[in-house]
């Protein structure tokens, strides 16, 4: 069941038991607590409270956000602006994997979830406004239309881990969990 827990201003809040990392995921790109971000990310968090069955132990998210999941110019042009609704998603980081939940028109869980393990990417950068995703198997994918609120924490986040990759030698995965560790 879940537990009520007080954050960093002394508020009750249920976290449905989901294990954050609060120093990470309410603070901006620069590492500063901000309040209107903790707000943003309560909301986020309260439309995944299923997410803990798929947690592994010792995983803690990072961030929730907004975006689109892939789509073609087949499926853009034939649906036009009602792709918009039909494509939403949200998007979970964590210090293992990304989850990418399809989700209803009003970013409500669709029952349908996938991951995207760090172990598995060769690439992960943001262009834009779209997350762009290259596999170890030269597929890629684009999600589209990600919340301008938390692209430059994602560019931050994807920065710290290549280049801790870099000068360990280790996959994105424990270069995750570095960063969570010293944050």
């Amino acid at each position: 069941m879940s537990q009520i827990k007080e954050d960093k201003l002394g508020i009750k809040v249920d976290f449905f038991d989901i294990p954050i990392d609060t120093d990470i995921i309410f603070s901006n790109h620069k590492k500063i607590y901000k309040k209107r971000i903790e707000k943003r990310q309560k909301k986020m968090l309260q439309k995944i409270s299923f997410i803990k069955q798929f947690l592994k132990e010792d995983e803690k998210i990072f961030l929730v956000t907004t975006g689109f999941s892939p789509m073609s110019v087949m499926e853009q042009l034939l649906t036009g602006l009602l792709i918009f609704f039909l494509k939403r998603s949200l998007f979970v980081f964590t210090n293992k994997r990304i989850f990418h939940i399809p989700t209803k028109y009003n970013y409500s869980y669709r029952h349908s979830i996938a991951q995207i393990l760090y172990e598995d990417c060769r690439n992960i950068k943001m262009k834009g406004s779209s997350l762009v995703i290259k596999y170890k198997n030269d597929k890629k994918e684009k999600f589209y239309y990600i919340a301008r609120k938390e692209r430059k924490k994602i560019k931050y986040l994807i920065k710290i881990s290549y280049q801790k990759a870099d000068k360990t030698g280790k996959d994105l995965e424990s270069t995750f969990a570095l960063v969570a560790q010293k944050s």
